[in-house]
């Protein structure tokens, strides 16, 4: 059986020109809400590779679903790095696989030395 995880975040565009020409829109009718389907099943998700591959793959979907065209993934901006943050921690919340959870916290953290 597959399941499927949505990716889903509240992107507010940059409308400034226009917001100015059409003052009458309020802010949530400047937001943007993107999604992409990652699918994936929850057995393989398991196992330490697949729980790996599918965060890979949530990864990917956080970039896509944030980047404007490409734009801002080669400026790196505080709101793109932002906004790949936002959705990824929403996409492994979601799935609720627990090695997946467990790689995503490891990510934010400086590798551990490995003792000899």
């Amino acid at each position: 059986m597959n399941t499927k995880s949505k990716l889903a975040l509240i992107a507010a565009m940059a409308l400034a020109a226009p917001a100015m020409a059409l003052p009458s829109l309020s802010a949530a009718d400047q937001s943007l809400t993107r999604t992409e389907t990652v699918k994936y099943k929850v057995s393989q998700a398991t196992t330490a590779e697949g729980a790996a591959a599918l965060y890979a793959q949530l990864q990917k979907a956080a970039v896509r679903v944030c980047s404007n065209d490409g734009v801002d993934a080669i400026g790196g901006s505080a709101d793109y790095e932002a906004c790949v943050a936002d959705a990824l921690n929403a996409a492994v919340q979601r799935v609720s696989i627990p090695l997946v959870s467990i790689l995503h916290l490891q990510a934010g953290k400086p590798s551990a030395v490995v003792a000899r």
